[in-house]
Parts: C-alpha cells; sequence; structure tokens
C-alpha cells in the first residue's frame, strides 16, 4: 500500500517478460492485456477485487485446449516459480477464470469466512489458517487473506481520568479531532439550481504529522483550551483498507487456488484439520464461496435424482399395471451407479456437479434395456400362456439383439464426447464416461440379475386363461 503507479509499472513490466518466456507465442490467441494501479470505480477487476496504485492485473487469452500442450492449471504452475522472485511482488495470484470472471472479481474456489468483531483476533487466527494450508498441506496456492492491515493509523487513547477531571466528554475529543483531520459540512452553496457543499477542516500542511495531532486544543468545561497531548497519548497501528461485512457481521475471508486435487476432497482435508485448532472466543468460521455453492448445487442434484427415479417407476407402474415389475426393473438402478463408480476409480474423476448431472441422464437409459426385455417376456406370459422360465428365456433371445444395438448406439454416440480434447472437454468427457460406465454394468445386469429376480418372485405365476386347463 503506498506504492507508486510507475514502480508497479515496472513490476507489471518484468511480468510481461517471464511470462512470454514461459509461455510460448503460438499458445496465445488474442494477445495479453496488463494494467498497472487500479481504480475501485473501475470494472476492470483487480485481485480479489483490491484496487490502488499498488495492484497490478496480468490477463492472457489463450488458444483452444487442442491447440496446446498443458492446461490452464499446468500453465499457472510453471509461471508460480518464475514470478516468485521479481522484486517488489508481496502477494501473487494466478487463476484461469474467464474475462468476465476477472471483470467482475470473481473469488477463488476455496474459501474459509472467518467472522469476528476483534479484527486484531480474527486477523492473527486467518494468518494461522494460512500457515496451516501453505505449510502443512499440499493442493493449496496462491492463499491470501482479504483483510489487509497494511494502513497506518494514528489511535488516540483518552486517558478518561484526566480528561473527566478537567470536564471534557470524549465525544469533544471525538469532534474536534474529526473536524480537524475529516471534514464537517458546515453550509450548502447554491448557484443555478446546483448544490455544493461546504466542508471545514485544517490546512494540509498543518495536518500531516503526529506533532500536528498533538498540538490540537480542546475546550474544558470552563471554556478554557487544552492541548489534546495532556489528556490522550497516540498509537501509531496497522488498519484495515476496508472491512468486509456479511449478515451484520464482521467477516475475514482466507482464498486459496486447489491444484491436484478436487474441492470435495480439499474441503474435507481442511475441515478435518481445522477440527483440530482451537478457534478463540467471539470467533466463527464457514466455508463460503465455490465450496457453500457446490453444497447447495448437490443437494438440489440429489432431489432431482430422487424426483427422476420417483417419476420413472410412476411411468413404469402405470404400463405395466403393476406396483412389483417397476421395481424388478429399478434393481439395475443401483449397479449403474456401480459402473459410474469404477469409471471415476479408473480415470481418476471425482463426484462433482458434471457427473452428478451423468448420473442423473444415466436414470432413464438404464431402465430402457430392463424395460425392454420384461415387456416381451410378459407378453409370453399374459397373453400366450408361456411359462415363466421359458418366458424369460425366450426374451432374452429374442431381446438381445435389440438391447445390445440400443446400448451400442448409445455408447459410441458418448464416445466422441469421451475422447474429445477441444474447448469445453473438461466438462464432457467426465459426463460422459459416467453415462458409459453406467450403461455398461447396468446391461451385464439387465441380461442376468433381472430375469433372476423376476423368476425368483415370479416363478408360481401361472396365466389365468390357462389355470383351469386339466
Amino acid at each position: 500500500v503506498g506504492t507508486r503507479v510507475e514502480a508497479t509499472h515496472k513490476v507489471m513490466e518484468q511480468i510481461e517478460e517471464r511470462f512470454r518466456k514461459v509461455v510460448p507465442a503460438e499458445w496465445i490467441a488474442n494477445g495479453f492485456m496488463w494494467r498497472d494501479g487500479v481504480s475501485s470505480q473501475s470494472s476492470f477487476g483487480g485481485m480479489e477485487g483490491k484496487s490502488g496504485s499498488s495492484v497490478g492485473t496480468f490477463m492472457a487469452s489463450l488458444c483452444p485446449r487442442n491447440e496446446r500442450s498443458m492446461t490452464v492449471p499446468q500453465i499457472n504452475e510453471k509461471l508460480r516459480p518464475a514470478l516468485a522472485d521479481i522484486p517488489g511482488i508481496t502477494r501473487l495470484s494466478l487463476s484461469g477464470g474467464g474475462i468476465n470472471a476477472k471483470i467482475i472479481g470473481a473469488s477463488k474456489p476455496m474459501t474459509l469466512n472467518i467472522y469476528g468483531y476483534d479484527l486484531t483476533d480474527t486477523s492473527a487466527f486467518a494468518e494461522r489458517i494460512k500457515r496451516l494450508m501453505e505449510k502443512e498441506m499440499t493442493g493449496f496456492r496462491d492463499v491470501t487473506i482479504s483483510l489487509d492491515m497494511a494502513r497506518p493509523e494514528f489511535h488516540v487513547v483518552i486517558d478518561r481520568a484526566k480528561a473527566g477531571a478537567m470536564g471534557i466528554p470524549v465525544q469533544t475529543v471525538a469532534d474536534t479531532v474529526n473536524l480537524a483531520f475529516g471534514q464537517n459540512k458546515s453550509a450548502v452553496y447554491r448557484e443555478a439550481g446546483d448544490e455544493y457543499d461546504i466542508v471545514v477542516r485544517l490546512r494540509d500542511e498543518d495536518r500531516r504529522a503526529e506533532p500536528d495531532l498533538a498540538n490540537l486544543f480542546v475546550r474544558t468545561a470552563n471554556g478554557e483550551p487544552m492541548r489534546l497531548s495532556n489528556v490522550a497519548h497516540f498509537e501509531k497501528k496497522p488498519g484495515p483498507l476496508q472491512i468486509d461485512r456479511e449478515d451484520q457481521q464482521r467477516l475475514v475471508k482466507v482464498e486459496a487456488n486447489i491444484t491436484g486435487n478436487d474441492l470435495g476432497k480439499a474441503t474435507r482435508a481442511l475441515s478435518k484439520r481445522l477440527a483440530e485448532i482451537p478457534v478463540p472466543a467471539g470467533i466463527s468460521t464457514a466455508f463460503g464461496g465455490s465450496v457453500k455453492e457446490q453444497k447447495e448445487s448437490f443437494m438440489s442434484l440429489v432431489g432431482a435424482l430422487l424426483l427422476g427415479v420417483m417419476l420413472t417407476y410412476m411411468v413404469m407402474a402405470s404400463q405395466f399395471e403393476s406396483l412389483t415389475v417397476p421395481l424388478i426393473i429399478l434393481f439395475s438402478l443401483p449397479f449403474g451407479f456401480v459402473g459410474a463408480i469404477w469409471v471415476f476409480a479408473l480415470t481418476g474423476f471425482s463426484l462433482n456437479i458434471t457427473t452428478f448431472i451423468g448420473l442423473i441422464m444415466m436414470v432413464g437409459l438404464v431402465v430402457k434395456q430392463a424395460i425392454v426385455y420384461l415387456d416381451y417376456a410378459l407378453q409370453l406370459i399374459d397373453n400366450d400362456g408361456w411359462d415363466v422360465k421359458e418366458a424369460l428365456k425366450e426374451a432374452g433371445r429374442v431381446r438381445l439383439r435389440p438391447i445390445l444395438m440400443t446400448v451400442s448406439a448409445m455408447i459410441f454416440g458418448f464416445v466422441p464426447m469421451a475422447i474429445s480434447t477441444k474447448q469445453g472437454s473438461e466438462f464432457w468427457q467426465p459426463l460422459a464416461l459416467t453415462i458409459i460406465g453406467g450403461l455398461l454394468v447396468s446391461t451385464v445386469i439387465t441380461l442376468v440379475l433381472i430375469p433372476a429376480a423376476y423368476y425368483l418372485i415370479y416363478r408360481n405365476k401361472r396365466n389365468p386363461e390357462t389355470a383351469d386347463t386339466p
């Protein structure tokens, strides 16, 4: 804080030079831009929303993923050591968000909110959490604290005993200091329909240093002037540039990027370590940002999954005019989830919003095969009087080819998405592989366990039309 914009400009020039060495020119699609000094009124967001002459922002537009050999997180990992030794950089933050995310000042994936009124205690606890994430845990990068205690302040500490003896109220001291070093609206000047506030305060040369504060005069109860230094002393302390609040509580955020891990695992690991740290009185913590949004999204997706299963059951119950047959068909659904889990284990993907959407899509696709199988078997049993066991065998023989053709068509339809390396493949690959894994396993279950389950339940079933035949 307080760094001149010229010094920030020189640092940004060095960042550009290092960036050119790490990132090949052919990977840069539409060039790059950087800015030294960010205004609080500008829509061009600084680092974590910070502004001032000491803040610089560098952004680059890269070519599509399939035209370069490294992802954005991998490029960031190479940039960190290259930029770390530049003189003058006190805080460095790298992210892979688009330009829109930078303009609105989007936060990092991992956000821990710390609530507390005393900023000194809250700041100390936030620093402890930051050291924990940087030194004792892996997978966290660019750990920052939103509270910036870099603003020098003079605190006027009033000797209440002396002030009371002199008949000087604390409010009088506060008003005097505010009038001299702040400003006080004393009148309004009006001209041609416009209004201008007239404020009163000391001249710039009279309010620059601690002696100017000590030489202020306050009036005692009998009207006599007295130097402020006689009833108060002054402490120079760092103060916050700004105080954030949420739900009428003071808030300090500890934010970090995540590498080599997914957000869910990182959250669980940090929660486990936080449980081992004693929290000072008056301070509480809660996860925010992407962690909070992910939890809320998962709750909505769980509700959508349950609703999809319920609607699927209701449709099948009306189609088969039975409450048991749909349950047998839904028996293949858990094995579809098992197939998706196997895919997670083989590919390294995790259960996130994208793969959860794949699970919801898989519900309708998985039960389709069992419906095709049992629908034909029930026709043989109910309409043609077949024995249950023989009907299931015949349905397996007749329906095997349509089932395999249908599953193959769906799987091959998702293969291009699963093997794609183009822009956006980070989203489509997990979704496609989740559905493919679920279809493969559930198809085997449909052809083996579904007829076995139906036979165990309905093995004594006989056609009503042939039940009385001698």
